[in-house]
């Protein structure tokens, strides 16, 4: 007889796991009497669900009924979806063996195409004599499926969507099929059904109505009244309910006339229709048109039908300014009605901020612009959006965070219809109701919130954005902002410019008349721009210089027809423009060299982001075909010049966090080596047997480089061949020319290699041997310390690994020794010293002032090396910021404390990199001048007025925290213990 836990000390365990009911918990539990073994791991399953409460119980009764418990992957999965569904629980429960849905991982691995699941409904369908209750199974039972995939996570809410909307379309195949079966066709008769709604663009929700329209065709005059019957017993088919329920709710409301229309028109009948009744809401309805069910060239013929009026081929009338007007004043009497009800803040699909403001400001777009621009005709909510910021009329920015609220939102509601697959899109008032939503979508609870708290939060950040863009594009088309831009008259354009904030108008207004002079397509196209730019430069850091700047690379360009063509259908590539050019004389120039970067900036894949291996094959591409080294040279420079310009541009658009500029730096520094060592051994190549690596150290190591950074590396090699060391010496000799020499083309990279053992006196190359001796009889402390971001970038990859290892063993000894930590604070102060000029205040001092960069890294790498030997947190985090974490979690550094060391991180790198970009040198002082602060303060995106005080009291506030964190922890003793020294 299986030993099961008492209910008084399960209870408490159950408490613990995070059950608000543990004792009737407990009760279900030993009622299956599984032992304590069992007992625990469902109980532990239970307690990730959703509801551990409602789990738990769906779960018992289940195994009760089964007489199976699952092994641990599959009892998650259960778990995860009967303890949020309560319906599908009770078909699990009236059907025990369809929980092999989600047991099995089989029917896991992968979603189902339409057209199998429509194989499969119909031979359900035939194989029974009753296919209503059969179909109605086979659903649910599919849904459960779909549902598990879901929660299981790793599927995206574009397939969830499309295979709901592939589920329901079989449904109505497979039920059309054998109502035909049973009512042939009159001679010459055609019937199909159009998918509307969610359901015609493939985003169905688990708990929606299937929005239909019926068209039929067929001289017989029996044609329409037996198409009638047949739309109706489709409805009847797929709406009638059985003890599980119905198979789909059918809506036909989308039809002419809605329910007082007929049910089912001739193509004829469509096209009077719509040439003379339909309002604009029936061809924003028709936008998502698609046929599902029935005869494909009858489909086919339909959607040709309507495609002239959804897209006619003039503005007016079908698309004039009042029925873009009407198309608003629907949104807004659904927001009232929303309003009525008190629903505002709690409504994910109809309230502001929800599905219905990303979906209306999408179609509203469509529709004005999709009759000349033929790559925006989808009917799919995100594959339009996608194609409006393809195609510039939506922000590439605007288009990303829509697109993230989207799918959140979805998600959301997706997890609202699964609870009991009812249609609501209302989040829940109380606290477990939502609680139970906020685990469904994944959040957690952590230290420093509650899953809800994290959930609400989420949420609504994600309303106020979808509020803020929808209003932008719903309310502002792209079709009327030249439009509203006010004429750049040559009487007022001085004082325009006066009142927009530039310094020298006169000198600007010279540079706009060097821009719209002569007959050019080019001077065309600016007199056109120019009054809309006028406002984007006058935002920019510096509007002069933004004046300047494109000035020149706008005549760069000359006629360049795709240039050309980027700044005219591209407003968003020209406000891009506008502010890096206002930011940086640096990346103005580079784009002097390279102005057919102006045309790529149309493609929103240019400044997408780009991974490790990306940067690898871009530069091996860059480098590999060119024959002699001067080419080589000078397509390194090039990479370096052309990734920087992109990567900068994403950074100043707000689109790359400094971790995501530091990662990509080093990934492009990494391509480079990689390219120019390559290039390097075709040319000399190794005596047999010969190894080598370049090892990464510093920013370069740990993967956070900023635009001004060198790169520091040292050199390995190995090999039993006498000349592997001198031959070897040559490559790293040849890699440091081919990447630090100045040429016409710049410099690729600062290569400095003084971090290997005895600095510049030493050994440009050692052997795995001469690494060893050196680290066993003569490291200081700072080389250890130094060593901590060492990563192996090129070369032989198995003696990169051979050195990491080699390396480990010094790195995390039992104890840092006393001596080792006075040699490392006098280290830290000499570094100090030397580098902080006489006359520099160090509290502006970005590097190694008073709570600079110097006072956050020698915190965290002391934190590594006194405690990487007892937790692998410690010795595996390679770069600044994971090493805070780390620390943070293991206890050294409370929240509040590891929070301030990566927040100073973070805004210093920024400032950094934001200085690099305006002055186009390295430089580590804030700027005296107060304009210079200004410009600082704007190129980092705080709103003016007062952005230059804002900047100053945040960079005070953030530089004083670090210095109190170094100073406890550094120089103060409270150096902390790991938590697994406790």
């Amino acid at each position: 007889m299986a030993i099961v836990p008492r209910v008084g000390d399960l209870s408490v365990a159950l408490a613990r796991l995070g059950y608000d009911s543990p004792a009737d918990a407990a009760r279900h539990l030993e009622a299956v009497a599984l032992g304590v073994e069992g007992t625990l791991r469902v109980a532990k399953a239970c307690a990730s669900a959703p509801d551990p409460d409602l789990a738990v119980s769906q779960v018992c009764r289940w195994i009760a009924m089964s007489g199976r418990v699952p092994n641990e992957a599959g009892l998650r999965r259960l778990a995860a979806v009967l303890g949020l569904s309560t319906s599908l629980g009770a078909f699990v429960a009236r059907h025990p063996e369809t929980a092999d849905m989600l047991t099995d991982a089989r029917h896991l691995t992968k979603g189902r195409s339409a057209r199998s699941l429509f194989d499969e409904a119909q031979r359900v369908v035939a194989e029974t004599d009753d296919p209503n209750r059969a179909l109605r199974f086979w659903k649910r039972r599919e849904l459960l499926r779909i549902a598990c995939r879901d929660l299981a996570g790793g599927v995206s809410v574009e397939d969830v969507g499309r295979e709901l909307a592939s589920l329901a379309e079989a449904a109505v195949r497979a039920a059309l099929s054998s109502l035909i079966a049973d009512r042939p066709a009159p001679h010459g008769a055609r019937f199909a059904v159009i998918g509307m709604g969610k359901l015609g663009g493939e985003e169905l929700n688990y708990a929606s109505d299937i929005d239909v329209i019926f068209v039929a065709a067929g001289e017989d005059k029996q044609t329409i009244p037996w198409a009638t019957q047949i739309g109706e017993g489709l409805i009847q088919r797929l709406a009638a309910t059985t003890e599980d329920g119905q198979a789909f709710r059918v809506d036909t409301t989308l039809r002419p006339e809605g329910k007082d229309g007929a049910l089912v028109r001739s193509l004829g009948a469509y096209r009077a229709y719509y040439e003379r009744w339909a309002r604009p809401w029936e061809f924003q309805a028709l936008l998502k048109a698609r046929p599902i069910a029935g005869d494909e060239s009858l489909g086919v013929e339909f959607i040709d039908l309507v495609r002239p009026f959804v897209y006619p081929e003039r503005l007016s009338p079908r698309l004039s300014p009042d029925a873009v007007r009407e198309i608003r004043d629907l949104k807004a009497r659904a927001e009232r009605a929303i309003a009525a009800r008190g629903l505002v803040n709690r409504e994910v699909k109809r309230g502001p901020g929800g599905l219905r403001d990303i979906e209306f400001a999408v179609q509203l777009l469509q529709l004005v612009h999709g009759r000349r621009d033929e790559a925006l005709r989808t009917a799919n909510t995100l594959e339009g959006l996608h194609a409006l910021a393809h195609r510039a009329y939506v922000g590439d920015q605007d288009a990303a965070e829509l697109t993230e609220a989207y799918r959140f939102l979805r998600k959301v509601e997706h997890r609202l219809q699964l609870a009991q697959e009812r249609q609501t899109h209302t989040v829940p008032e109380d606290d477990r109701g939502r609680r139970r939503l906020a685990r469904a979508m994944g959040f957690t609870e952590t230290p420093e919130r509650t899953s809800l708290e994290a959930f609400d939060e989420a949420w609504r950040d994600q309303m106020r954005i979808v509020r803020r863009i929808h209003e932008k594009l719903f309310y502002r088309p792209l079709l009327e902002r030249f439009a509203q831009a006010p004429a750049l008259a040559p009487d007022a354009a001085q004082e325009r410019l006066n009142a927009l904030g530039f310094r020298s108008p006169g000198r600007a207004l010279k540079f706009l008349g060097d821009l719209t002079a002569g007959l050019s397509r080019r001077a065309q196209l600016m007199r056109v721009l120019l009054p809309v730019m006028l406002d984007w430069m006058s935002e920019a850091p510096d509007p002069d210089l933004a004046v300047s700047s494109f000035r020149d690379v706008a005549l760069r360009v000359g006629g360049n027809p795709a240039a050309l063509g980027a700044l005219r259908d591209s407003p968003p590539v020209v406000e891009l423009l506008c502010r890096v050019l206002g930011t940086s004389k640096l990346l103005g120039e580079y784009l002097l060299h390279v102005p057919e970067f102006v045309a790529e900036l149309a493609d929103p894949h240019t400044l997408a982001k780009r991974s490790r291996e990306q940067y690898i094959h871009e530069a091996a591409e860059y480098v590999e075909w060119r024959g002699d080294p001067e080419a080589r040279d000078v397509a390194i420079r090039r990479l370096k010049r052309r990734a920087v310009l992109r990567l900068a541009c994403r950074d100043l658009a707000g689109g790359a966090s400094v971790e995501e500029v530091g990662r990509e730096l080093g990934s492009l520094a990494e391509g480079a080596v990689r390219a120019a060592l390559d290039s390097l051994f075709e040319e000399n190549p190794p005596p047999q047997g010969a190894r080598f690596t370049v090892i990464g150290m510093g920013k370069l190591g740990g993967e956070e480089l900023n635009y001004a950074s060198d790169i520091d590396v040292i050199f390995v090699a190995d090999g039993r061949h006498k000349a592997t060391i001198p031959w070897a010496t040559e490559i790293a000799e040849g890699l440091i020319q081919r990447l630090a020499a100045t040429t016409e083309e710049g410099q690729a990279f600062r290569v400095d290699t003084t971090l290997r053992p005895e600095g510049k006196n030493g050994a440009l190359v050692r052997s795995m041997d001469a690494y060893r001796a050196y680290y066993e009889r003569w490291a200081r402390p700072w080389e250890f310390q130094a060593l901590l971001k060492a990563r192996p970038i090129a070369g032989d990859e198995s003696l990169g690994d051979e050195f990491t290892e080699l390396i480990r063993p010094y790195l995390f000894r039992t104890e840092l020794p006393q001596e080792s930590l006075r040699e490392i604070r006098g280290i830290k102060a000499r570094i100090e010293r030397e580098r902080l000029g006489p006359r520099e205040d160090p509290k502006t001092q970005i590097k190694v002032g008073a709570g600079g960069l110097i006072d956050v890294e020698f915190t965290i790498q002391l934190l590594q090396l006194m405690h990487g030997h007892i937790d692998p947190r410690l010795r595996n985090a390679h770069g600044t910021i994971p090493a805070l974490a780390a620390a943070t979690e293991i206890g050294l550094l409370d929240l509040e404390k590891g929070r301030w060391m990566v927040d100073a991180y973070r805004f210093l790198n920024r400032v950094r990199n934001a200085l690099y970009l305006i002055k186009g040198r390295p430089t580590d002082s804030l700027p005296s001048d107060a304009q210079e602060q200004d410009l600082l303060a704007r190129a980092l995106q705080y709103p003016s007025p007062g952005a230059r005080n804002a900047f100053i009291e945040e960079y005070r506030r953030t530089t004083r925290r670090a210095r109190q964190v170094c100073e406890d922890v550094f120089y103060g003793g409270r150096l902390g213990r790991s938590s697994a020294t406790r």
